[in-house]
């Protein structure tokens, strides 16, 4: 969206565009120099398109203003009024002030189905609730949110489920003889007013409140907008302000820009004076950033001005890789992205995206917001993401499924107590097929032609057994949507193409089997999985699935490292888990974490991790399917060595190791290589070959199929690796952590207790996670890896065990890896700190030899582990002395 496009944001809008479209699905407003940050009051018209009893789906907010930076994870709403899912009903409201939370709620309020009501939101002393100028709840607030935590813009959505009809937004907290009772007439304006706005908020007219005149606010704050922050090469830069100026005098902002490339280089400094004449009610302004280089940029911002509030913070800008000359491969259209419902689609294909799963901030074709009311259809949003889709060049994959409450089975009370999304009635299984049909044949009808992928329910197989996250019925009944869906979507467009349910590795593992062996594979043409347990999770399945539809598609749709804190070990992971799925041929990978990980949810800045992300797109795109990994002796000692055919006839190496960087030697010189951030590498020439260092990820581009000679690790990495458990598989978002396991270790019973338990757990030492281990009948529990020593020499095994959890030993020891012939044991020991008790064992190792150590418990009880290593034990000086 250039210039003209970022206006149209700014401007009251009509009822549709001045082209004659259709207006879009969220309105968008200047907040700045509108919406007062220490009192306010937001009134607002809704009708409601469904009956109280069918909300309990999801959060519908009526009003939702998203905080103007971040604070932290799970804070993202500012100030909000909505109708929260079930269990909960009623009215809620929020806002956070930077430092607490103030919440006021009234769970016996109902919407009527077509009946308009006022409802009102008032901010200031205290957080209140109103409806037709009755209060509902109110909560004392000690504070208000800092001048920086509001926004540039507010939005909120023309349509379905409210249907707004009026708007009227107020810079003073007003009492209830001041608020608009009677929803049958419009909002006035008034000397309190500073915005009022029609149905769908059409003929929005913005005004100069009292507070305004008396104060001469001005405001000048960055309009965070994702298209703005993710560039083609070439593409002119700005950074957005919305100012404002209520005042009888002009104004001036000043700002201040420092721009840092990725490769550590000096910051380029950049300065603008933005006038604001008096009287601006609103207005967008674009300072011009110079010509940026292929990168991401950290951006340090500073707004400073006579008369206006001083603000600060960073953002970030990603200038994408160039696409350059070599013809698309047929992994052009690997990559995939959970676009956000609101967002333009130029972000996403910009940085290579081909897909876009309707998912994550994107539910469109949830069967409870297409038919909220049998036979009522709501078009709105589905139309406008797909519109915006294929205008962006990325094809929309529709997922289905996730029943309005009159369309559903209500499960029963000990069901829903299982897991806090399954009261939800989107979570329970269709009541009627024959309903279940005609929903999916009216979005198939509607979008013949327009979408050609489509996903039967996500993680069908959270469900009973398994905690019933996603669906409350059983295998039988999956495969009977499924097939009803196979059926109408083809009778719709026999070019249609049907995918599975994206089957979690977390959650009820023998579904995908029995549905297979049932006849699943007659109901689709795609496999679908998600990979929060890698390759390796899904493997069972892929190959059942091979087997009874040999050559078979595969794709895997939803996968993100939300749990791991570490940003090195998060980027190459990033990178590194595609490359694995396309070497095992998949088709297309789809990444989830737009707002968690991708972008920053204050700023919508394109991450380190979107931009590492946007370089593996970069260098797949020529690319044919894999070929195999490298050969030479030192391949197996890389985590990836993949290579890639590409289109002008050369070929893509992925190279590196997830324990960290190595010397490679290679037989001949590649013609390029680059690092995981996109930046070249240097390679000489050595006596053995080529000598290229890696210090993460290579691509490594060459004339024909390399040979890797060796390849040792660079410097002195930690011999046992991921130590701290901190870099975790499986999708313990959904599942808890019992769904986690930490990389590089294998975990069991003893020899006496096969059963043992052993789990990861947030009761750690240091870091995120621990591993709980769990001992029953005197049996034993342990956690294992495989390591090589790289000398000779004595070396300390260590460990750290909570001190109490029952009558049990807890041990350390090493093996070694070929025989399983013992070679040192150590039970207990060492004093208790915090609760916690280290277990050490000294032992001679050979050089080059390869050996098991385990940490572990015997007896019976429990106990967590935590901080593992295997250390070399330095040699005592010849004098004994310092």
């Amino acid at each position: 969206m250039h210039r003209t496009g970022l206006l149209a944001l700014l401007l009251p809008l009509a009822c549709a565009a001045a082209d004659g479209s259709a207006p879009t699905s969220r309105w968008t407003h200047p907040l700045a120099g509108v919406l007062r940050g220490d009192q306010g009051t937001i009134e607002i018209t809704v009708r409601p398109d469904r009956p109280q009893g069918e909300f309990g789906n999801d959060w519908d907010f009526i009003v939702q203003i998203v905080p103007g930076r971040s604070l932290g994870k799970g804070a993202n709403t500012l100030l909000s009024l909505c109708v929260p899912p079930a269990p909960r009903s009623g009215l809620a409201a929020l806002v956070r002030t930077g430092r607490g939370v103030v919440r006021a709620a009234n769970a016996e309020f109902a919407f009527v189905r077509g009946r308009p009501v006022n409802l009102a939101l008032t901010w200031g002393r205290e957080l209140a609730l109103w409806a037709d100028g009755r209060p509902l709840a109110s909560t004392p607030m000690a504070e208000v949110p800092d001048e920086d935590l509001w926004p540039a813009l507010m939005s909120f959505e023309r349509f379905a489920p409210f249907d707004p009809q009026g708007l009227r937004i107020s810079s003073v907290a007003r009492t209830a003889a001041e608020l608009d009772g009677d929803p049958a007439t419009p909002f006035a304006a008034d000397a309190d007013t500073t915005l009022v706005a029609g149905p769908g908020f059409s003929a929005a007219a913005a005004a100069t409140s009292r507070w305004q005149r008396e104060s001469g606010q001005a405001v000048a704050k960055p309009a965070w907008l994702p298209e703005e922050q993710c560039l083609e090469p070439d593409q002119p830069a700005a950074f957005p302000l919305v100012v404002a100026n209520h005042g009888a005098t002009a104004r001036s902002a000043e700002l201040a820009l420092a721009l840092r490339a990725q490769d550590g280089s000096a910051p380029v400094q950049v300065r603008h004076t933005v006038a604001i004449p008096a009287g601006t009610l609103a207005r967008l302004e674009r300072p011009a950033l110079p010509a940026l280089a292929s990168g991401h940029w950290t951006v340090d911002w500073r707004i400073t001005g006579d008369g206006i509030p001083a603000l600060s913070g960073a953002s970030a800008i990603a200038v994408y890789p160039a696409r350059g000359d070599l013809a698309d491969g047929a992994l052009a259209g690997f990559y995939g992205c959970h676009r956000p419902e609101r967002w333009p689609a130029a972000p996403f294909a910009r940085m290579g995206a081909r897909t876009s799963r309707t998912w994550e901030y994107g539910r469109v074709f949830l069967w409870h917001r297409i038919e909220p009311l049998p036979g009522a259809f709501r078009w709105e949003q589905a139309d406008e993401y797909v519109d915006s889709c294929l205008a962006g060049g990325l094809e929309p994959l529709a997922v289905l499924g996730y029943p309005s409450r009159w369309a559903a089975l209500e499960p029963s009370a000990a069901h829903q107590a299982r897991h806090e999304v399954a009261p939800r009635p989107e979570r329970w299984r269709p009541a009627d097929p024959a309903a279940w049909a005609r929903y999916v044949r009216a979005v198939a009808d509607r979008y013949r032609g327009r979408v050609r992928h489509w996903e039967v329910y996500n993680e069908v197989n959270f469900c009973p057994p398994a905690v019933p996250a996603s669906f409350s019925g059983s295998t039988a009944d999956y495969l009977e949507l499924q097939r009803i869906a196979y059926r109408e979507l083809k009778a719709a467009d026999p070019a249609n193409r049907v995918l599975t349910s994206g089957f979690s590795t977390s959650a009820n593992k023998s579904m995908p089997l029995d549905a297979l062996r049932d006849g699943l594979a007659e109901a689709c043409d795609i496999f679908n999985v998600h990979g929060y347990s890698g390759v390796e999770g899904a493997a069972g399945w892929v190959e059942e699935w091979h087997r009874r539809r040999p050559g078979g598609e595969v794709w895997q749709s939803e996968q993100m490292w939300f749990q791991i804190e570490d940003d090195a070990r998060r980027w190459w992971l990033t990178a590194a888990l595609p490359v694995r799925f396309a070497a095992a041929g998949y088709a297309r990978f789809i990444t989830m974490g737009t707002r968690d990980v991708f972008f920053d949810r204050a700023t919508f800045s394109p991450t380190r991790d979107q931009w590492v992300m946007a370089v593996l797109t970069s260098q797949l795109r020529p690319c044919g399917p894999c070929a195999g990994r490298a050969t030479g002796a030192g391949a197996d000692r890389l985590d990836l060595c993949h290579r890639f055919p590409r289109s002008d006839g050369t070929w893509l190496t992925v190279m590196g190791s997830e324990r960290g960087a190595m010397r490679v030697v290679l037989a001949s010189p590649p013609a390029q290589a680059v690092d995981l951030a996109g930046r070249p590498l240097r390679w000489t020439a050595g006596p053995a070959g080529t000598e290229l260092a890696i210090p993460d990820l290579a691509y490594v581009v060459s004339p024909f199929p390399p040979e890797v000679r060796s390849a040792e690790p660079a410097g002195q990495a930690p011999l046992v690796f991921n130590g701290g458990f901190e870099l975790v598989d499986g999708d313990i978002a959904m599942a808890g952590t019992a769904a986690g396991t930490p990389r590089g270790f294998a975990l069991g019973g003893g020899a006496d207790d096969p059963a043992g338990g052993v789990r990861l757990s947030t009761r750690r030492r240091s870091g995120a996670f621990a591993m709980e281990l769990e001992t029953a009948d005197k049996g034993g529990a342990e956690i294992r890896q495989t390591l090589k020593v790289p000398v000779s020499g004595t070396y300390r095994l260590s460990g750290w065990f909570t001190s109490g959890g029952g009558p049990i030993e807890r041990l350390v020891s090493v093996s070694e890896a070929a025989s399983g012939q013992l070679i040192a044991k150590q039970a207990d020991g060492g004093a208790v700190v915090d609760g916690w008790q280290q277990v050490t064992l000294e032992a001679p190792l050979k050089g080059g030899g390869t050996v098991v150590a385990a940490w572990g418990i015997h007896g019976t009880g429990t106990a967590c582990l935590d901080d593992v290593a295997l250390v070399p034990v330095p040699a005592p000086s010849a004098t004994g002395g310092r």
